[in-house]
């Protein structure tokens, strides 16, 4: 059984994104998800820029699938 990608580590995530099975749009929304659910309970985050976030990880999308280095 695969983990959810956000249990997943740092470069398996890395690697998804890669190979395009998994979007940054997607993992940031997974994320920000995780974040809805528990930061009620856990009020670890003061803000969170959600519209700021979805932005800069539909770019990085873009940026990815014109094959345009990301660093």
């Amino acid at each position: 059984v695969t983990q959810p990608i956000v249990f997943q580590p740092l470069h398996c995530q890395l690697t998804a994104l890669a190979q395009g099975d998994c979007s940054a749009r997607d993992l940031i929304g997974a994320y920000l998800d995780r974040i809805d659910r528990f930061d009620p309970h856990l009020n670890a985050f003061v803000t969170v820029f959600k519209e700021q976030a979805l932005h800069a990880a539909e770019n990085s999308d873009r940026q990815r699938s014109a094959g345009k280095p990301l660093g």
